[in-house]
């Protein structure tokens, strides 16, 4: 990871520690980790993208806003954060239906959304966490009828696919 990365990384891990946010029985810090090692594994290595895989959450879950990431992260990572970021709504779904449309008017914020859906599908897997599995799996069927574009991120879809299936 480079200094602007693990800069990223320390900020986004520290304003989710003020929270007492964790990621299971794990510090937050694992979710955002495993997001960066997907981007990784499929080749994703730009900085912008990394740093913003690091504070995908940050706007969602702490008291920080789209203004101040600007200020320390500059206007492109905290645009790619604000993609990803949930739209208010009565619930989960209407939280995700209003946000889909903003995550797949840019092809980095899909990337990096499908990253984190990888990452979530493989971390409940492990921790065997059948409601959080239950849940993706409802999700799944608007999430790529949302944001899949044929013939971009074929591997990654697969993947999540794959997850999908119980493979």
């Amino acid at each position: 990871m480079n200094a602007k990365v693990l800069a990223a990384r320390s900020y986004a891990d520290g304003a989710h520690s003020q929270t007492g946010f964790s990621y299971g029985d794990r510090p937050y810090v694992a979710h955002l980790d495993e997001v960066m090692g997907v981007l990784v594994e499929f080749g994703f290595t730009d900085t912008v993208l990394l740093q913003a895989a690091a504070l995908h959450d940050i706007l969602e879950d702490t008291p920080v806003d789209k203004s101040t990431l600007m200020g320390v992260f500059g206007n492109e990572v905290a645009h790619l954060v604000w993609l990803v970021t949930d739209e208010p709504g009565q619930n989960r779904r209407e939280r995700k239906r209003k946000t889909y449309p903003k995550i797949a008017s840019d092809l980095r914020s899909v990337t990096l959304k499908l990253a984190d859906r990888i990452a979530n599908f493989r971390a409940t897997k492990v921790e065997g966490r059948e409601d959080l599995m239950g849940m993706y799996r409802r999700e799944y069927f608007l999430f790529r009828k949302s944001l899949y574009q044929q013939g971009y991120l074929e591997e990654m879809w697969a993947e999540l696919d794959r997850l999908h299936h119980g493979s």
